[in-house]
């Protein structure tokens, strides 16, 4: 579906999996910009985009954040042996009265 209205397109917001490539553009003449709504850009092919004078960009540093909080909760989470008492409560050994 998308690859045939891709042709109309002057901007495409693309995800980290679809390959930005020379077919790609080569059913976008219209194509200007590519912005890669991600980190990184490895499935954008920036010689060829940039070849064909057109612009690619991406979102630098936008998961810094999320990737600190879940370290910190992971370290929490072995500090405090989380998982372990999971999986005594799940397995059904744990009781008011009981002790890990």
């Amino acid at each position: 579906m998308v690859a045939e209205i891709l042709g109309f397109y002057r901007i495409w917001i693309s995800d980290h999996v679809t390959a930005v490539d020379a077919a790609f553009l080569d059913r976008a003449p219209r194509l200007k910009i590519v912005s890669n709504i991600s980190g990184g850009y490895d499935n954008l092919h920036i010689p060829e985009i940039s070849r064909r004078g057109r612009m690619a960009t991406n979102t630098p540093g936008v998961l810094n954040d999320t990737v600190a909080d879940t370290i910190f909760g992971l370290l929490v989470a072995t500090a405090r042996r989380m998982p372990e008492l999971d999986r005594y409560v799940r397995n059904g050994r744990a009781s008011l009265s009981s002790r890990v």
